[in-house]
């Protein structure tokens, strides 16, 4: 069975769209940070991986999560369930293997 190059390319598409979520590349992960802090927030990882819990980070802006996002996920940031503006860019902080260790930005 021969296949034409449009039913190829949309084979190929959608094959780099299953890896790509079986990798985790575009899920998000749910920061909520403590009612009243602003400042900086360090995340200690014990492991990296999808997880659907959310990661809490205390009044002094620590947190330890079970699971951290891959490098690159998108972080939502909430304090009492509304978005928080970062003031600068994530610093993802991972192994040589590019495993994360620790997440670190600063809330406004």
């Amino acid at each position: 069975m021969k296949l034409s190059n449009r039913t190829a390319i949309i084979a190929l598409t959608l094959t780099a769209c299953a890896v790509t979520a079986a990798m985790g590349c575009k899920k998000s992960a749910h920061i909520e940070l403590a009612p009243t802090y602003v400042g900086p927030v360090n995340i200690v990882c014990d492991a990296v991986g999808d997880t659907s819990d959310s990661i809490a980070v205390d009044t002094s802006g620590n947190a330890e999560a079970h699971t951290c996002p891959s490098r690159g996920a998108e972080l939502v940031v909430l304090r009492n369930g509304k978005p928080v503006a970062l003031d600068g860019p994530v610093q993802w902080q991972t192994t040589g293997d590019g495993i994360v260790v620790s997440i670190h930005f600063n809330a406004r």
